[in-house]
């Protein structure tokens, strides 16, 4: 019997708690509020397909656990299936869902593979959805199915494994070529700025002179300045000098 239903952060449902008892159980509620999500996370911890899609925005992981009451002889099916004892007669399946697509599942606490946590949910959970025929179409359902069919399904796993593995490291000789890049770029100006140093041929003890002809220079720069000011009053304004006097030879002539 599932005593309680625990989810965190799977697509809208920021946190949700269901705790449905003996008997029948009927959730209701507005289209759009999340009832379907409470039956994809009981197909997630039952160790169905997970994708990055389904973590929600509130985290880096989406959460599932699944709380399962049983008895003694159900118990022992379940440990036949997956290798793991029953906790006071309980079994806690949980899984994670990482936004990476990467996912991490536990059974009583004890970490196991997905196909351990399928095995131990097809003792504990059967699910009949109104879609699921429908889903039959879906190539990814088809590939799952001539996994299973095959006895694959752990291989499959394992495949997925190496290619996310591969992916990771090709991203990872990216931004490592990337990083070279920059460094022969950085090279490279320090070898610019090398050359510069070198044309100016610096000498030992010569700081003084270059300061002393800073200062000329800079002070040179301000006497030209005043110059070009006084060159403009003696000649440029309407009350220049040059002009002054002009008017007054013309009066004078």
């Amino acid at each position: 019997m599932l005593r309680e239903l625990l989810v965190t952060n799977l697509v809208i449902v920021e946190r949700a708690a269901l705790s449905p008892g003996e008997g029948l159980t009927a959730i209701t509620g507005e289209t759009g509020a999340g009832k379907s999500l409470l039956l994809d996370a009981l197909d997630l911890v039952a160790g169905g397909r997970a994708s990055a899609e389904l973590v929600g925005p509130r985290g880096e992981a989406c959460e599932i656990t699944a709380d399962f009451a049983v008895e003694t002889a159900r118990a022992a099916l379940v440990q036949q299936a997956c290798g793991i004892a029953a906790s006071d007669g309980c079994f806690i399946l949980r899984r994670r869902i990482r936004n990476d697509g990467r996912g991490q599942a536990w059974i009583n606490d004890t970490p196991v593979t997905v196909t351990a946590l399928r095995a131990a949910a097809g003792q504990l959970i059967e699910i009949h959805a109104q879609d699921r025929a429908r889903r039959l179409a879906e190539p990814a359902e088809q590939l799952a199915a001539i996994d299973a069919h095959g006895g694959l399904t752990a291989q499959a796993e394992g495949y997925a494994a190496a290619h996310r593995r591969v992916l990771d490291l090709q991203g990872e000789t990216t931004r490592l070529a990337e990083g070279d890049r920059g460094s022969l770029r950085e090279l490279e100006f320090l070898r610019f700025q090398r050359r510069e140093f070198d044309a100016l041929a610096p000498k030992a003890g010569e700081f003084p002179e270059l300061e002393a002809r800073h200062r000329l220079l800079s002070e040179a720069e301000s006497w030209r300045g005043l110059c070009e000011e006084a060159g403009a009053a003696l000649t440029d304004d309407d009350r220049s000098a040059a002009r002054v006097v002009g008017r007054l030879a013309r009066r004078l002539a």
